[in-house]
């Protein structure tokens, strides 16, 4: 009976580790005989080695390249990383300097509103409150401005409204904190007035336009234009000698006011509170 050849084969898993086992051993011993042979002839040995690396080095090439494209696969991820990382940061940071400089732009402009009030000097012994405008001008049958101060702050009907160029109107309602303030172009105002460095005197009527009208003006007084209008103090609604504009002609030929203050530029005033008895301070000065 003929035994059959493929049983006396070995498994292909015991041919492979065979096969790595030799390959060990061929190494172990074409290392030692380069060891060796380094000794006695060294230039023999270096040669053999260059010949072996440039054998070799194809081979070493095409295993370190996908190793290396893995790498710098790695490192551009984690740049990229880095990079999206810094992006935020400065986003970030961009955004807080865009609201300082802001808030910057605004507490300038609140500084020069609050440094113009400055440019309006009265009399000492009146008392003021500086207050913030809440509201516009912009009403169509009402002129008047809301302002963040009222009775918890001592303001009373009837105070002095001042911007930093003159006088702009009077409080006409207060609350515990807001006081609503009537503007002297309001068709309701009155103002009594002295046309300056006159005797003449006057009442400024509101007109609901930027332009109030000068009425009651002394019989054949002679108004030059361009002249100034302060307060006259009668009646002791106003102190005396508050600046409110100049006089002017409308089309009409009627005398007007041009006032000082702009009315859409308010965004802080005063408030004069009026003395007890008007008497005592108003009448002096």
């Amino acid at each position: 009976m003929k035994r059959s050849i493929s049983g006396t084969l070995p498994s292909p898993n015991i041919m492979a580790a065979m096969g790595v086992r030799y390959s060990t051993y061929a190494f172990l011993l074409l290392s030692a005989i380069l060891m060796f042979a380094s000794s006695f002839q060294p230039r023999v040995a270096e040669t053999v080695k260059i010949t072996v690396t440039d054998v070799l080095s194809p081979v070493v090439q095409a295993i370190s390249y996908p190793i290396m494209q893995v790498t710098e696969v790695a490192t551009a991820v984690s740049n990229l990383t880095a990079l999206r990382e810094e992006n935020l940061r400065l986003t970030i940071e961009n955004e807080k300097l865009r609201q300082w400089y802001t808030q910057a732009l605004f507490l300038q402009d609140e500084n020069q509103n609050l440094k113009h009030l400055l440019n309006l000097q009265i009399d000492d012994r009146l008392s003021f409150v500086t207050g913030q405008v809440l509201t516009d001008t912009g009403l169509a049958y009402v002129k008047s401005i809301l302002v963040l101060s009222g009775k918890s702050d001592g303001i009373g009907k009837g105070d002095a409204a001042l911007s930093g160029d003159g006088l702009i109107g009077r409080v006409e309602k207060v609350g515990r904190n807001v006081s609503r303030v009537l503007l002297v172009n309001d068709v309701n105002s009155r103002v009594p007035v002295v046309i300056s460095g006159t005797n003449y005197n006057a009442i400024m009527k509101g007109t609901n336009t930027e332009f109030p009208l000068l009425t009651h003006i002394t019989e054949n007084a002679d108004v030059q234009i361009g002249t100034e209008i302060v307060t006259s103090g009668l009646g002791g609604v106003f102190p005396t000698g508050l600046p409110v504009g100049k006089v002017s002609l409308d089309d009409n030929g009627q005398y007007i006011v041009r006032l000082y203050t702009d009315f859409n530029k308010l965004n802080y005033v005063r408030l004069v509170q009026r003395p007890i008895d008007p008497n005592l301070i108003l009448g002096d000065l």
